[in-house]
Order: structure tokens, then C-alpha cells, then sequence
């Protein structure tokens, strides 16, 4: 904007034939008005709404509108404008000035670089020029070593795309597993899912097990675990006393079985004395002690019917203990329901 002003202020100062430390009256009159309707139109900063001034209209046409004295202060202040005007165009010279012997000096130094190169690249030329010289008897090894070295490449390249098929068949075998063992991990999320369902437990407190990322089932898993192992513990605790209990009910049946034996043994041979005794002290008494036999036998199979009966009791009581401690010893359906109670 400023430069615009600057612009229009030294046509106006052409036009009139009036330069910025002096001249008439009237031609700076028509100079500092157009200054200073650039000045408001500047610090308004609506040049799009500044109604158009022709220059020939204000220089020219005096009948048509009468220009006022603007006054020393708005002289003094144009004054001033234009002096810091020339003093920038004064210190855009000298840069200018500055730039140019710059430019002089850096040319003047491209030329002599330019003549060193040159003399360099000569120089260059004549020594790769003797180089090829002795260079152009080995021409010929060179060519067969760079057939050579074509050859080992080619073998090389050969070799690369027999590790590329291999790598890529291992990537296949390597995807298919990565699906198996996806398949096998989805696999046990769902086993989770089905536990913690007919557990009734949680066992993410923030997750859901059909949305838990396949990172945390180790977790999971473990904290399954560890509260099987817990309740494992418990019901091994509770079978251990049954188990001791079972032991002592077999020893006293064990004993009872035996005693009865024996009293039952005892028995039968104090009655077969008896009878032996009553036989031969009673022989004129036969059919007597035939029928004491009799009774005597149909007692003692009344004596060992009830001995059987006894036994096959103790026997269902003891395989009804043993069904008992096989069922404490298998797994629970839902294990984590003794651990509420």
C-alpha cells in the first residue's frame, strides 16, 4: 500500500514539475491532496469502496472543484513522508549497489573456478587418455570377467527365486497354521463362554468371553485354573474324611464278617461234637438222634442261611460306600457352586 502511495504520489510530482524539497504552491496543493486521500484510503483498508479520482480531473479541472489549504501541519507531515520515502529508496539503492559488485565479485570468481576446472578437466582428459591407453589391453579380460560375473548373477538370480517359492510355500504353511490355531483359540473362547455361562461366575470382570481379544484367554484360562485347583482342594478335603470313614466301616465289617465266622464255625463243630457224642452215646436211640440230626441240620441251614443273608448285607452296604466315595471323587458339574454355599 505504501508503495502504491509512494507510486502515485511521483507521478503526481512528474505531472506537476514539482520535486519533494520544493516547487509551487498550487502543484503541491494537487500532490498532497492525492497523498492524503491515499493516506485515508489506506487507513480505512477499503480500497474496493475508495471512489475513483481521475488524475487528469483533479489536476486539470479547477472550475469544476475548489481544493482547500491543507495547512503547515499536513505540509510538514507530507514533507516528512517523503523524506522517509527517499530515504528507503536511497537505502534500497545502496542494497542494489551492494548486490551488484556482489554479483561482479561472484562472477569474477565463477570465471577463474571456471578456468581452474577447465584447466583440471584437461589435465583429467590427458590422464584418462593414457589410462585408456594402457587400459586397452585388458579390455578383453574385463569382458570375460563381466560375462563371468553375468553368469554368477543369473545363477544368483536363479537362486533367489528358488528362495523366494520357498519362502513364499513356508508363508502359505505358515498362514495355515495361523488359521488352525485360529480356529483353535475361537475353539476355546467357546468353551469359555459355555463355562462361565453354566458357572454362573464372571470371569472378566470388564469383558464379555464371546468379545475378549484372544491376548487375554491366557488369563483367563489361568484364572480358570486356578479356582478349579481351588475347588479341587475343597472336595479333596471333604473326601478325605470320607474316605477314612469308609476305611473304618470296612475294617468293623471285616471284623464282624470274621467273628461271625468264627462264632458261626464255632458252632458248627460244637454241634458236630455233639452230634458225634450224642451218635455214639445214644446208638440204641437212632431213630431219635436221626431225628435230632434232622432238626439239627435244618437249623444249621437256617444258622448258615442267615450267616449268608448277613453277609450279602455287609456286602451291599459295602459296595453302596464304595459307590458313594466314586461319586465324591468325579468332577462336578459345576464346580464353582460348592464355593458359593
Amino acid at each position: 500500500m505504501e508503495s502504491k502511495a509512494y507510486e502515485s504520489n511521483n507521478e503526481d510530482l512528474l505531472s506537476s514539475g514539482v520535486t519533494p524539497n520544493g516547487g509551487s504552491s498550487s502543484s503541491f496543493f494537487v500532490s498532497s491532496t492525492r497523498g492524503t486521500i491515499i493516506e485515508n484510503a489506506s487507513s480505512t483498508g477499503t480500497l474496493a469502496q475508495m471512489p475513483f479520482f481521475p488524475k487528469y480531473d483533479v489536476e486539470f479541472d479547477p472550475q469544476r472543484k475548489v481544493i482547500p489549504y491543507p495547512g503547515k501541519e499536513h505540509i510538514e507531515r507530507v514533507l516528512e513522508e517523503y523524506s522517509h520515502q527517499v530515504k528507503d529508496l536511497q537505502k534500497r539503492l545502496n542494497e542494489s549497489n551492494e548486490l551488484h559488485e556482489k554479483q561482479k565479485f561472484y562472477l569474477r570468481q565463477s570465471v577463474i573456478d571456471l578456468q581452474t576446472k577447465l584447466q583440471e578437466m584437461q589435465m583429467e582428459r590427458d590422464a584418462m587418455a593414457d589410462i585408456r591407453r594402457r587400459e586397452s589391453h585388458s579390455q578383453e579380460d574385463l569382458r570375460n570377467q563381466l560375462q563371468n560375473t553375468v553368469h554368477e548373477l543369473e545363477a544368483a538370480k536363479c537362486l533367489k527365486e528358488d528362495m523366494l517359492k520357498d519362502s513364499n510355500t513356508q508363508i502359505e504353511q505358515l498362514r495355515k497354521m495361523m488359521l488352525s490355531h485360529e480356529g483353535v483359540l475361537q475353539e476355546i473362547r467357546s468353551i469359555l463362554v459355555d463355562f462361565e455361562e453354566a458357572s454362573g461366575k464372571k470371569i472378566c470382570e470388564h469383558d464379555s468371553m464371546s468379545t475378549i481379544h484372544f491376548r487375554n484367554l491366557g488369563s483367563a484360562i489361568s484364572k480358570i485354573l486356578r479356582e478349579l485347583d481351588t475347588e479341587i482342594s475343597y472336595l479333596k478335603g471333604r473326601i478325605f474324611p470320607v474316605e477314612d470313614q469308609l476305611e473304618t466301616l470296612k475294617t468293623e465289617s471285616q471284623n464282624k464278617i470274621e467273628l461271625l465266622l468264627q462264632q458261626h464255625q464255632d458252632r458248627i463243630e460244637q454241634l458236630i461234637s455233639e452230634h458225634e457224642i450224642e451218635i455214639t452215646g445214644l446208638t440204641e436211640k437212632a431213630s431219635s438222634a436221626r431225628s435230632q440230626a434232622n432238626s439239627i441240620e435244618s437249623q444249621l441251614e437256617i444258622i448258615q442261611e442267615q450267616a449268608r443273608n448277613q453277609n450279602s448285607m455287609y456286602m451291599r452296604q459295602l459296595s453302596d460306600l464304595e459307590s458313594t466315595v466314586s461319586q465324591l471323587r468325579e468332577p462336578p458339574e459345576f464346580p464353582f457352586t460348592n464355593l458359593d454355599q
